[in-house]
C-alpha cells in the first residue's frame, strides 16, 4: 500500500514478488484518518494496481485494513499498523 496526497494506491504481487493483473480485483481499505475510520473503495486502476481517493489528510504511516476479493471469489487481507 501506498499513500499520496489523497490517494491510496495497493499494488499486487505474488510470493515470488511478481506483479498479478488487477482485472476482477475488488477491494476496500478501511483506514483510521483523523482519528476516524474511513471506508475507501479500491478500483482497477493499471496493470497490477487499485486505487482510490479518500478525503481528509492521511497520516505519514496510516492504521487499517487492506480487505480484496479475487476473481474466484476469495478474500485476502492485509493489516497496517
Amino acid at each position: 500500500m501506498v499513500t499520496k496526497a489523497g490517494v491510496v494506491d495497493v499494488y499486487l504481487a505474488n510470493h515470488d514478488n511478481k506483479t498479478v493483473p488487477s482485472a476482477g480485483y475488488k477491494s476496500l481499505a478501511i483506514l483510521v484518518i483523523d482519528g476516524k475510520s474511513q471506508r475507501i473503495v479500491l478500483e482497477t486502476a493499471g496493470e497490477s494496481r487499485l486505487t482510490g481517493k479518500i478525503s481528509g489528510q492521511l497520516p505519514a504511516a496510516p492504521k487499517g485494513v487492506v480487505q480484496i476479493t479475487l476473481p474466484n471469489g476469495k478474500t485476502a487481507q492485509a493489516r497496517f499498523n
